[in-house]
């Protein structure tokens, strides 16, 4: 008996559920409303589902991935992740904002004042202080910072380490006579001109410097702690084609699946390439144990499944390798990674133009060796502030000027932007002949696209020129 076709709208339609308002635009737009997010899912050409949650609080995207419809299975354990992932924000509806100041007094009664406004206008904001040294350790659970007049002029290293998050400076007029009513004026106002600047980019016509002809697959997975961000671009002959987001709680490597089988509708696959965090062994391997699940050897699953050939790598590596790219005028390079909050990061390396990886994928894996160095405090403590992150970070590059003396060291350290400052600690131990130069990075996925097509470029080639015996074309 013929299988029959499995019908996404009408399971939708019939499902029984009481925590949501299907709301049904037309038969390729399906919304479903609560009070505090709201969840849409789009049905395009060749079966193509798009699904995303968008939190009431913020307006800001939570959940964010799109598939094809080719396992009915697969599809209901997705719906099932974003119901789930849309009845999370019940419990996260109430605004958390978060004042401070030097010592936290001054902001700490300021919070009292704003929580009986808030609980009196039946707003659901919820306001804490915390003093300047504590900020970045608490922080995070927050939605909005607010910096008193006195450290206003940290706003801007502050909004560095947190680039998603909205940092304000409160009026000096407003917090010198603790007008509570006018704090939450200036609180909605910056929510809405948050709201007005947020655009979704556009890709048409965007290039990249690393040259290669052929239709390229790019991914790049970035962990921050709080949720996975899978990002996806599809180069032909250099141009973008394809530039998306896949946002979602965990990951497993059906995201993988899922990303192809869309990359696949919109053209001819050559190549794929894919940047994971973690160790990377040169037959593809991935060892993170945060987050990953299942995904064995990567790059056999991969050529397995699609027949296509594949490159899988370090995703620092590739910032790395994307850096020499964009700045040849240096030949050994160190791209070093320490994520907010953790008290351990990575590297690529450079050296005389060649990327490193090390036996094994090792090179780079700094956390085998400071996890054995004598700290003020243990590493994770010492990753939840701004000092303890800059005593990570020294420690970290003593090691790698001393063995490798590069010229630059990139860094991505979002709690830790003053390069100056920096320099001088590290001046302390190194001769100032022998210090690189210091770059900071705010933004490592242009990188990491960067390095991956210059060396999935190059890695196309090879296979090209082996199976053909002759050049192909130039990376």
């Amino acid at each position: 008996m013929e299988k029959q076709e499995f019908d996404f709208r009408s399971w939708i339609r019939d499902r029984k559920q009481n925590m949501y308002d299907l709301v049904i635009e037309d038969d390729d737009h399906y919304c479903l409303q609560t009070d505090y997010g709201t969840a849409r899912i789009n049905f395009y050409p060749d079966q193509i589902v798009e699904i995303s949650i968008t939190s009431a609080k913020t307006d800001e995207i939570k959940y964010y991935l799109h598939f094809q419809l080719v396992d009915d299975e697969h599809t209901r354990q997705l719906f099932y992740e974003m119901e789930e992932a849309l009845d999370k924000l019940r419990y996260d509806k109430n605004l958390k904002i978060l004042l401070s100041c030097t010592s936290g007094f001054t902001t700490s009664y300021f919070a009292q004042e704003l929580n009986e406004a808030a609980r009196t206008l039946h707003l659901d904001y919820s306001f804490d202080a915390v003093p300047y040294v504590e900020l970045y350790d608490k922080a995070e659970n927050y939605d909005i910072v607010l910096l008193a007049p006195q450290i206003g002029y940290m706003k801007k290293k502050i909004s560095l380490s947190m680039p998603e998050k909205l940092i304000v400076q409160i009026p000096t007029s407003t917090f010198a006579a603790y007008d509570a009513m006018g704090m939450i004026r200036f609180v909605e106002e910056s929510l809405k001109e948050k709201k007005k600047k947020k655009k979704k980019k556009s890709c048409s016509g965007l290039c990249c410097k690393a040259k290669s002809t052929h239709t390229i697959l790019c991914m790049a997975l970035i962990y921050d702690g709080s949720e996975v961000s899978f990002y996806t671009r599809l180069y032909q002959d250099g141009i973008v084609l394809l530039d998306e987001t896949t946002i979602r709680p965990v990951f497993d490597v059906s995201t993988i699946w899922d990303t192809i089988n869309y990359a696949q509708t919109k053209a001819t696959i050559d190549f794929i390439a894919i940047a994971m965090p973690g160790t990377v062994d040169p037959d593809g391997s991935v060892d993170f144990e945060c987050i990953l699940r299942d995904t064995g050897n990567l790059k056999k699953s991969v050529q397995e499944r699609y027949h296509i050939p594949t490159l899988v790598m370090n995703n620092t590596n590739a910032g790395a390798c994307g850096y020499h790219v964009l700045h040849p005028e240096y030949s050994s390079i160190v791209l070093h990674s320490q994520p907010y909050g953790k008290g351990m990061g990575g590297q690529g390396i450079i050296v005389n133009g060649k990327l490193v990886t090390g036996l094994g994928g090792i090179s780079g894996e700094v956390k085998y060796y400071l996890k054995r160095m004598q700290f003020s405090d243990s590493p994770k403590q010492l990753g939840r502030t701004e000092s303890g992150q800059i005593e990570l970070v020294v420690n970290a590059l003593l090691a790698t000027i001393s063995l490798l003396g590069p010229e630059i060291i990139a860094l991505r350290t979002p709690m830790v932007s003053d390069m100056n400052m920096l320099e001088k600690r590290l001046a302390h131990f190194i001769p100032e002949r022998s210090l690189p130069k210091l770059e900071f990075i705010s933004d490592i996925n242009e990188l990491i696209f960067e390095g991956m097509l210059e060396l999935a470029g190059i890695e196309h080639r090879t296979i090209l020129e082996q199976t053909s015996g002759q050049p192909a074309y130039r990376a």
